[in-house]
């Protein structure tokens, strides 16, 4: 969830924003020291990465544009 944001330009803020793409549940990077957070961080992670897998289990793949 927090790679999803991060990646479309959301950023942590004390306040949930919308329209300014700001949200309180966004746990700055550098604040990623406990464990429960590193694990989230992972998950988020690992779910980005596995994305070929998950494709190619639901037979699709992914190939070059022409």
């Amino acid at each position: 969830w927090n790679a999803f944001h991060y990646l479309r330009g959301w950023q942590y803020d004390e306040h949930k924003d919308k329209k300014a793409k700001r949200h309180n549940c966004l746990l700055p990077l550098e604040q990623f020291h406990s464990d429960e957070a590193r694990e989230t961080y992972q998950y988020d992670l690992l779910s980005i990465l596995n994305i070929p897998l998950y494709l190619a289990y639901t037979g699709y793949e992914i190939v070059e544009a022409a």
